[in-house]
């Protein structure tokens, strides 16, 4: 297996993800950025849809690795729907295990300062 992108990105992904409910945070685990979500619906245990959230920067530190968010819902935020895969991480419909994957229980923004 190839590892890529940020390596708490990647120690996040692999763990237990929890039973989706709506209204649970999720977050989206890039190459090394972080994007929230919210869980919208559960359509079945393995397929839900969540919606892009507002992520507004709360600190004054600036292009740095300590980054503070608040979140707050955003009814024009991008729906996707996600199915959970064989090795237990949720994906968005349509793509390949290793072109993204979903977190959920935590709703995280994270801009890398590097790129």
């Amino acid at each position: 297996m190839r590892v890529y992108g940020s390596i708490l990105n990647r120690i996040q992904e692999a763990c237990r993800q929890p039973a989706p409910e709506v209204g649970m945070g999720a977050t989206h685990m890039m190459y090394s950025d972080r994007q929230p979500y919210t869980v919208i619906r559960v359509l079945s245990p393995t397929r839900i849809l969540v919606q892009a959230d507002r992520a507004i920067r709360a600190d004054t530190n600036g292009q740095s690795e300590s980054q503070t968010y608040d979140y707050q819902p955003d009814p024009q935020g991008v729906v996707l729907v996600l199915s959970r895969r064989r090795n237990g991480r949720w994906i968005p419909a349509g793509l390949t295990m290793y072109q993204g994957s979903f977190c959920l229980g935590i709703r995280e923004a994270y801009r890398d300062p590097s790129f």
